[in-house]
C-alpha cells in the first residue's frame, strides 16, 4: 500500500519526500539525499511529452571477473553462464597469458561454435542520447588449424536475449513469448548478417545490438578478436544512443573447432538528460508501445490534460482534476460536470465536447483552448444542525462530499448525500466555450486574429459619421477595457452608451473558434429604434471564412444553424428583406 500526502508543491509516499514542483516541472530528489532539476517539455495543450534532467548520471557497472568470490554480485547485473565446460579456470588453459586486471584472476570464458556461443552479455534500458563504454579481454591459440564453417548463433543470442529484456523491459513481455514468437529475429540476424572479418579468424566478436521499443533493430556494431596467441583488450567508448529502447552487449564464438576465451567484461552507462518520452492517443491514452521511460527513475505522473496527475491506483488510471476523475480509456469523465447547466445539448460526462485535438480540461469544468487558466471562486456556506433538544449543544458531524452548483443555475443547492453540513456554489467566471471575464474573452478576440472587426461603418447616412469611435473595432477595443460600448452619432440610438451583455462575448468567442469572421457592427450604426444592438446582444457579420456573406457563401446556413444552437434567437441572413450581404445574430432580450 502507499499512501501520498500532497503538502503544496511537495509529494511525499510513505513519508518519504519525492519531490517538489516548480514553475518549469520538479525537483526530484535523489537517493543521497542530493537534488536535481527535471524539466517537462509540453505541447500546444499541455500535456507533457518529455521530460529532461539536469541529473548527470554514469552506471559504472561492475568488471564480469568470474571469479568465485564475486560471482554471484556480478551475477545481479550480467548473464554469465557457469556450468563447468564454459566457465573454466585459467591454469587449464594451456598458454593462457598472464592478465592482472583484476586480483584474483583465476576464471574465464571458453566459447565454442560447437558448445556454448554466447558468454558474459548485459542488457540495458536505454534513451536517445545516452552513451556507453565497453571493455573486454579476448584470446585464442589456432594449434595449427584454419577456422572452420561458423555455427549460427541466433538461437544462443535470443536465448540469452529474451531474458535480458523481460528484466529490462519491467516484464511487459515474458521470456518464453520472446524467444517463442520471433519478434526478435529480424533484429538479431540484421546485426549477424552486418558482420565481417578475417578469414584467417575464428568469427568470434565483442557485440554490441540497440533495439527501439518495438524490438527492431536500430544500430550496433562489433568488434573481431585479435591474431593468433593475441591477448586483445577491446576498448569501445563513447558509443551513442539515438533511439530509446534496449542495449544488449555480449562476447560471442561461432567457430566450432577453435576454442576462444574471453574475460573481464565491463560496461559503463553514461544517462543522457531524456528520462521519459510519452505519446497520447488523441483522448489521452498513452501509446505504451512507443512511449518510454529511463531505468530507475521516478515515474512523471503529471502527464495529459495539461499535466492532470494520472492515478494508477488499482490499475485504474484515471486523470484526476480539480473536480472530477477523467477516464482516458473511454475519453469521459466519471462524474457529472459542475457546470452542466452552462451547455445545454451536451453531455455532461463527454470531454472537450469530443475535441482533444483543440481543447483540454485541466480543471474539469470548461474545455479550455489558449492554456488561460481559469479562475474559479467557490464561496462554501456552513449550515449548523439544529439541535434535538433545547438543552442539547449543537453538533457538527464530519462533512459530506460537497454538492457544487454552477451560479446562475436554476437548481437548489442540494447536499451530496443525506446528512451533508455544506454546500458549495461554484462561482466561475464562465462563457459558453471557455473561462474568463467579457475584457478577459474580448482581449483574447483582438488577440486571436479570427475575428476581424471593422474600423469604419460600412453605411453611415453621413460620411462624417464613418468613423465615429462606435465602429464594431471601437466596441470590442471598449469591452476589452471594461468600458461601455458607444452607439454611433446617426441612428435612433445616437450618442448612448451601451454595456455588452456577457452571453455575447461568450457567443462569439465559441464562434471564433469554429469560423473565421467579420464583424461590421456590434453597438455602432443605423438600426431600427428597438434594435438588439442598442442593447449589446446583437452583432452584424459580412465576412465568414475569407468570403463575402451573400446567398453564395457556402459557410452562411451553417454559421445561422450554430448561432441559434448557442442560444440567439433572431438570427437573419441572405434571402431575408435587407440581409443579403450580412448575417444578423441577436440573443433574447
Amino acid at each position: 500500500m502507499t499512501r501520498t500526502i500532497y503538502l503544496g508543491g511537495y509529494v511525499y509516499q510513505n513519508d518519504s519526500l519525492q519531490m517538489l514542483s516548480h514553475e518549469e516541472g520538479r525537483i526530484r530528489k535523489k537517493g543521497d539525499s542530493s537534488y536535481v532539476y527535471d524539466y517537462y517539455i509540453k505541447d500546444h495543450l499541455g500535456n507533457t511529452r518529455m521530460v529532461l534532467t539536469d541529473e548527470e548520471q554514469t552506471d559504472a557497472y561492475p568488471v564480469a571477473s568470474l571469479e568465485t568470490s564475486t560471482l554471484n554480485n556480478e551475477k545481479i547485473y550480467y548473464n554469465i553462464p557457469d556450468d563447468g565446460s564454459t566457465r573454466v579456470n585459467k591454469n587449464t588453459v594451456a598458454g593462457y597469458p598472464t592478465d592482472s586486471y583484476t586480483d584474483p584472476n583465476d576464471y574465464i570464458h571458453r566459447l565454442s561454435g560447437s558448445g556454448t556461443k554466447v558468454g558474459t552479455s548485459i542488457t540495458l534500458k536505454v534513451m536517445a542520447g545516452d552513451s556507453y563504454h565497453i571493455r573486454a579481454n579476448s584470446w585464442y591459440r589456432l594449434n595449427g588449424v584454419s577456422p572452420g564453417t561458423p555455427v549460427n548463433p541466433l538461437t544462443s543470442i535470443i536465448a540469452a536475449l529474451a531474458g535480458g529484456l523481460a528484466e529490462a523491459g519491467g516484464w511487459k513481455n515474458t521470456s518464453a513469448y520472446l524467444q517463442s514468437s520471433g519478434i526478435l529475429d529480424p533484429a538479431v540476424t540484421d546485426l549477424l548478417n552486418s558482420q565481417t572479418g578475417s578469414s584467417g579468424k575464428p568469427k568470434a566478436y565483442v557485440n554490441w545490438l540497440l533495439l527501439d521499443e518495438q524490438y527492431r533493430y536500430a544500430g550496433g556494431g562489433y568488434e573481431q578478436v585479435g591474431d593468433n596467441e593475441e591477448f586483445k583488450t577491446h576498448i569501445k567508448t563513447g558509443l551513442t544512443v539515438n533511439k530509446n529502447g534496449y542495449l544488449y552487449i555480449y562476447v560471442s564464438n561461432e567457430t566450432p573447432n577453435v576454442d576462444v576465451f574471453f574475460d573481464n567484461v565491463q560496461v559503463s552507462h553514461v544517462r543522457g538528460p531524456l528520462l521519459e518520452e510519452t505519446h497520447y492517443y488523441p483522448f489521452g491514452l498513452t501509446m505504451a508501445g512507443i512511449s518510454s521511460k529511463a531505468a530507475g527513475k521516478l515515474e512523471n505522473r503529471f502527464k495529459y490534460n495539461e499535466g492532470t496527475e494520472r492515478t494508477t491506483d488499482l490499475d485504474l488510471n484515471w486523470d484526476e482534476t480539480y473536480f472530477r476523475s477523467y477516464d482516458a480509456q473511454i475519453g469521459r469523465f466519471h462524474q457529472v460536470d459542475p457546470l452542466a447547466d452552462f451547455f445545454e445539448g451536451i453531455s455532461p460526462y463527454v470531454y472537450v465536447e469530443n475535441n482533444p485535438i483543440l481543447y483540454n480540461d485541466p480543471y474539469g469544468l470548461s474545455k479550455i483552448s489558449d492554456n488561460t487558466l481559469p479562475e474559479v471562486v467557490v464561496t462554501s456556506v456552513r449550515h449548523k444542525k439544529p439541535s434535538l433538544t433545547p438543552s442539547a449543544p449543537t453538533s457538527l458531524p464530519n462533512a459530506a462530499p460537497l454538492a457544487l452548483v454552477p451560479k446562475g443555475s436554476t437548481s437548489t443547492p442540494q447536499p451530496a448525500q443525506s446528512g451533508s453540513l455544506h454546500t458549495v456554489t461554484v462561482t466561475p467566471r464562465v462563457n459558453i466555450s471557455s473561462l474568463g471575464t467579457s475584457a478577459d474573452i474580448a482581449t483574447r478576440l483582438i488577440n486571436s486574429g479570427r475575428i476581424n472587426f471593422d474600423q469604419i461603418h460600412s453605411a453611415p447616412s453621413n460620411p462624417r459619421f464613418a468613423n465615429d469611435l462606435a465602429n464594431a473595432d471601437d466596441n470590442i477595443r471598449d469591452v476589452a477595457a471594461g468600458r461601455q460600448m458607444r452607439t454611433s452619432e446617426y441612428g435612433d440610438a445616437r450618442g448612448s452608451m451601451v454595456t455588452i451583455d456577457p452571453r455575447l462575448v461568450r457567443m462569439l468567442d465559441r464562434l471564433s473558434q469554429e469560423y473565421t469572421l467579420e464583424i461590421s457592427e456590434i453597438a455602432g450604426g443605423d438600426h431600427s429604434a428597438n434594435s438588439r444592438h442598442y442593447s449589446g446582444i446583437a452583432i452584424d457579420v459580412v465576412r465568414i471564412g475569407g468570403r463575402p456573406v451573400n446567398s453564395k457563401n457556402p459557410h452562411y446556413r451553417a454559421l445561422m444553424q450554430r448561432a441559434r444552437a448557442l442560444g440567439a434567437t433572431e438570427v437573419i441572413g441572405p434571402g431575408s428583406k435587407g440581409h443579403g450581404t450580412h448575417v444578423h445574430i441577436a440573443l433574447p432580450r
